[in-house]
């Protein structure tokens, strides 16, 4: 791939992020689906949640109009 082709879409794409953040009490958290059957009931009880013990949570959250917040923001 041509150097000069490959940095106009680097720019481009940079230009075209438009990044918005909220405050962090401003997060809501997603609603979760009514769990019906025995399988969907044991897959709420036993949701398996990541052990971060260094580094950045990787967990955004995501707002009801759809915007994307991440604690990296």
């Amino acid at each position: 791939m041509n150097f000069r082709a490959f940095l106009v879409a680097g720019l481009a794409a940079l230009a075209q992020a438009d990044a918005s953040s909220i405050d962090h009490d401003k997060a809501q958290p997603l609603a979760q689906p009514k769990h019906v059957t025995d399988s969907e009931k044991a897959a709420v009880k036993f949701k398996p949640l990541l052990q971060v013990s260094y580094g950045c949570e990787p967990y955004p959250a995501v707002q009801a109009n759809g915007s994307v917040y991440s604690r990296s923001d």
